[in-house]
């Protein structure tokens, strides 16, 4: 384990430990924090990454997931309740799942639901995808369409 001052330490620090998860901030001193991910990657592109920012730009998102999306993290600072927050994105990225906070969900949503999708779906499609937007749980999403929760699972 170690830790780095900023973005240039940051990745003399993955080439040296070799780690399996890198937990990083999104802007680090003298190189950001995004450049130093692809630069971590482009050495060992099986690292996990979890990215953690106060700034909630979706660019930020698609920059970090554009080339690949598995093992990736991307997580707002005010949205970690507690520790186990990070823990569960640390052990998901590290099992190949991508985590995204859902407030960045929401906003990645509201930019790609446009009005020409939204009328080729059916009215229930269409209900899904706007209580998703709005962050309403799966459990209640099925509730609410009259599905049993126990099988809400397939609600993403």
């Amino acid at each position: 384990m170690g830790v780095a001052e900023d973005g240039q330490d940051a990745i003399k620090k993955a080439s040296e430990l070799a780690p399996d998860v890198v937990l990083i901030d999104a802007f680090l001193p003298k190189l950001d924090g995004m450049r130093a991910t692809h630069q971590i990657l482009e050495q060992r592109p099986k690292t996990a990454i979890v990215m953690i920012s106060s700034y909630d730009h979706p660019r930020l998102v698609k920059e970090l997931i554009k080339r690949d999306p598995e093992r990736k993290a991307f997580l707002l600072k005010d949205s970690l309740a507690d520790i186990g927050d990070l823990v569960r994105a640390v052990a998901s990225v590290a099992n190949g799942q991508l985590v995204l906070d859902l407030n960045i969900v929401r906003k990645l949503g509201r930019q790609y639901v446009n009005r020409s999708l939204l009328y080729r779906l059916t009215n229930v499609e269409r209900q899904v995808v706007m209580l998703m937007i709005s962050g309403v749980q799966n459990s209640a999403i099925a509730e609410s369409l009259g599905i049993d929760p126990a099988l809400s699972g397939w609600i993403y």
